[in-house]
């Protein structure tokens, strides 16, 4: 891999990882409420095809928390 696609890669990889810190739940959810609101309120506006770095990670970013604290909510034998 080119160094700065292993650079951005674990750069991405980092953020991910910190997702998962409860510390941060709330800044991430505080984030991405923030994001869907702006883009609601903007739908007449044009948005374009590729969203910009931030966003992507901060959508990964709420993935992996959902993955993370999901499972919590499956039936005992899949939780285990």
């Amino acid at each position: 891999m080119p160094a700065d696609q292993s650079a951005k890669f674990r750069k991405m990889v980092i953020e991910m990882v910190m997702a998962t810190d409860m510390g941060e739940h709330m800044a991430i959810v505080s984030k991405l409420k923030n994001e869907i609101q702006k883009r609601l309120e903007s739908l007449d506006d044009e948005i374009g095809d590729e969203p910009p770095e931030q966003l992507r990670i901060l959508v990964m970013q709420s993935a992996i928390k959902v993955a993370d604290i999901g499972h919590l909510f499956a039936e005992l034998p899949v939780h285990i």
